[in-house]
């Protein structure tokens, strides 16, 4: 048993088994690491609220608010605080409960329960808090849409798309598709009648929310998104170098994001210290706890793919960046100037069976991506990965060529073009490969963590580069370019001339 199957355990909605595993977990005097312990007893802290077994809750954060990181304690204080305050109604079932059970409803077609559900949720809400959780009112959209109730379905749609949130409303627009023609009536405004017939023109649900600034500025009542930018080169002769830079928040400014807070680590105070998000109550606070749930996984999904498609780019080789490199080489006959090559072109390359060659002309490809990511719940989603490239060329220069024979000339022309293309070949297969990488990287779903989303795409970057390599020796094997034996021809003929042979 370990922390990482309590989490799991947790995120699956299964409190009973999870807090088995939290209860070893937080007992053993071996193999568990004072980080991960604090994790453990924090999400325990968690699962005992969710069991309504508050006096063990209690228990664990007194223990807690002994501990010497200032912000365990205050974050154990912040509970004790809550913890000793009187529930909203004691006939109320635990949030976790009504959101499993409306899910439940949901995906079994059970849809007057759904509804029934959600709705006596959100009233006990309304009346206690002032404050409705905008997860709920999405699932019951689409209760609503099930049942075919178009009026409330009609009414709720409207009332998502005026959020403040861009991600709910991202989510939403989509959704209007699945509802009938709203009937022209006099109580329709011309406000509304402009503003929906704007909606249909545009075609572009969520269009406005494509700019990274306005996704980033905005922070909603239930996801706090934080973007990361990480840059990832490689070199794929070999070396390369992996950069990451990221947001860095203070404990002052995360205290001012609403009311929904990260607890912070216990050892870096830039990092969550549990795998998904928990709760942080400063003292005093009314917040409706309605607000800290996660957002069920089919909607991260279609919001994620919608962001996605507003992001997507094909990798882009900025020749202007390339560069090249010439080397001297002499002669007045093909067979002086074939020989000029073999003795200039002394330096070494590994080939494409990491053998050590002379190469006539070669190329260093440069590609370099940055990651987009938006944390999620408990999940890291990477949005976007742009990829620019630039290469370097190696080619054999022809010192004497003013001086040279019209044939010799023709033959050294034919022969350069021939290196030329090959040369750029290798950088398509190259280009060929980023764009299978930025296909599969955008395929993938939420990671537990951002470096472990990038420690995934860079181990993806690594298996497509062997992918690469076979693809490199295919082309030198099957390679018939007529003019890549332009020189070598020549030669044949002057020998001809000159001994008949």
């Amino acid at each position: 048993m370990s922390l990482h199957q309590a989490l799991q355990l947790l995120r699956q909605a299964n409190y009973s088994a999870a807090l088995k595993v939290l209860e070893a977990v937080c007992q053993s005097s071996e193999s568990v690491n004072h980080h991960d312990r604090i994790r453990a007893q924090i999400a325990l802290v968690r699962t005992y609220i969710v069991l309504q077994d508050f006096a063990r809750a209690i228990e664990v954060c007194q223990a807690l608010r002994q501990h010497p990181h200032p912000k365990v304690k205050q974050w154990a204080i912040a509970q004790l605080e809550k913890l000793a305050a009187p529930p909203l109604t004691s006939a109320a079932p635990a949030n976790e409960t009504v959101l499993a059970v409306a899910k439940q409803a949901i995906e079994s077609g059970a849809w007057f329960t759904a509804i029934q559900t959600i709705e006596h949720h959100l009233a006990q809400a309304n009346q206690h808090s002032g404050s409705v959780s905008t997860q709920y009112e999405m699932l019951l959209l689409e209760a609503y849409i099930g049942s075919q109730n178009w009026q409330a379905a009609q009414k709720l749609y409207h009332h998502l798309l005026s959020s403040d949130d861009p991600v709910v409303v991202a989510w939403a627009k989509p959704i209007g598709r699945k509802l009938p023609s709203r009937p022209s009536t006099s109580a329709v405004s011309k406000a509304a009648k402009r503003r929906k017939t704007r909606i249909a023109i545009a075609g572009k649900p969520s269009a406005e929310y494509s700019s990274t600034k306005t996704l980033s500025s905005k922070i909603g009542t239930w996801l706090w998104r934080l973007n990361v930018m990480v840059f990832i080169g490689f070199i794929l002769l070999g070396k390369g170098y992996f950069q990451d830079h990221r947001n860095r928040w203070s404990t002052s400014d995360l205290q001012k994001l609403l009311s929904f807070q990260f607890v912070v680590n216990a050892l870096d105070t830039t990092e969550p210290i549990a795998a998904k998000p928990v709760l942080v109550v400063p003292p005093g606070s009314k917040t409706n706890t309605d607000q800290w749930l996660e957002l069920p996984q089919p909607i991260v999904q279609k919001v994620v793919k919608l962001l996605r498609s507003k992001k997507a780019n094909s990798p882009i080789l900025d020749k202007s960046k390339n560069k090249y490199t010439y080397y001297e080489i002499q002669g007045y006959t093909a067979q002086e100037v074939r020989q000029s090559i073999h003795n200039e072109a002394h330096f070494l390359i590994s080939g494409v069976d990491n053998e050590q060659s002379n190469a006539v002309a070669y190329t260093r490809f440069h590609p370099n991506w940055v990651l987009e990511t938006q944390t999620i719940g408990s999940s890291c989603w990477i949005l976007k990965i742009k990829i620019t490239a630039h290469a370097d060329y190696t080619y054999p220069k022809w010192v004497n060529y003013d001086q040279g024979s019209l044939e010799l000339k023709d033959a050294w022309d034919r022969y350069m073009r021939h290196l030329v293309r090959h040369e750029e070949h290798h950088t398509a297969i190259d280009m060929q490969a980023m764009a299978e990488l930025q296909r599969q990287v955008l395929q993938t779903s939420g990671y537990p963590s951002c470096p472990e989303g990038y420690r995934a795409v860079y181990k993806l970057s690594r298996q497509l580069y062997a992918t690469t390599r076979a693809k490199h020796k295919h082309f030198h094997e099957t390679e018939n370019d007529p003019d890549g034996y332009a020189l070598r021809s020549l030669i044949h003929n002057e020998l001809y001339r000159k001994y008949g042979m």
